[in-house]
């Protein structure tokens, strides 16, 4: 089942869907400039797909695949987080916490169309068609938050410029210099 959902910043309007083994041709085109992405689409997409691994979503402007993102089940350890994020969390759920760990959704792939990039389509996806999705699924299977696993560069240049547009967002929990990875939560709660 395919939704649709109005672009303003390209005042075109596209469909989500989860991806199919007949999108093979789509996924050929497409290029955002990240070989990780870019590979992953191509060699990986479908079959984890399939196997349940992650549910793999395509954006679609007319035949093409402008963006795509996956969403999977995964969990942070709660005793890791800050006090901050703690004490955000409890605040958002109205109750202590006494876990080891807690569970969220993984937003584990983002990219979207080369092409299309530094346009503010990432960020329009990302509140009107990502966020949205990870509340539905939170609230059928419970988790806290959206967890993105991106490097530094990104955190500070895509994802706390939603943070600032949004007036909500996320928040970095961790970050590991020696990996060149950061981890965000935006809260769901």
């Amino acid at each position: 089942m395919a939704l649709s959902f109005f672009l303003q910043v390209l005042n075109r309007e596209v469909q989500i869907r989860r991806i199919r083994k007949n999108d093979c041709v789509r996924i050929e085109r497409f290029t955002c400039g990240s070989e990780e992405q870019d590979s992953f689409l191509k060699e990986k997409a479908i079959s984890y797909h399939a196997a349940g691994l992650t549910t793999v979503y395509l954006v679609l402007l007319e035949d093409e695949i402008l963006a795509y993102f996956t969403i999977s089940p995964f969990t942070l350890n709660y005793k890791k987080l800050s006090d901050n994020i703690r004490k955000e969390i409890e605040d958002g759920l109205g109750t202590t916490v006494d876990v080891k760990r807690i569970p969220v959704l993984l937003l584990g792939q983002f990219a979207v169309e080369k092409k299309y990039q530094n346009r503010g389509v990432g960020s329009e996806i990302l509140g009107k068609i990502i966020i949205p999705i990870a509340i539905a699924i939170a609230e059928q299977i419970g988790g806290i938050g959206l967890c993105v696993h991106t490097t530094p560069k990104l955190a500070e240049n895509f994802y706390q410029r939603v943070h600032k547009q949004l007036g909500v967002g996320f928040y970095e929990i961790s970050r590991k210099a020696n990996e060149n990875r950061s981890e965000l939560l935006f809260f769901l709660i």
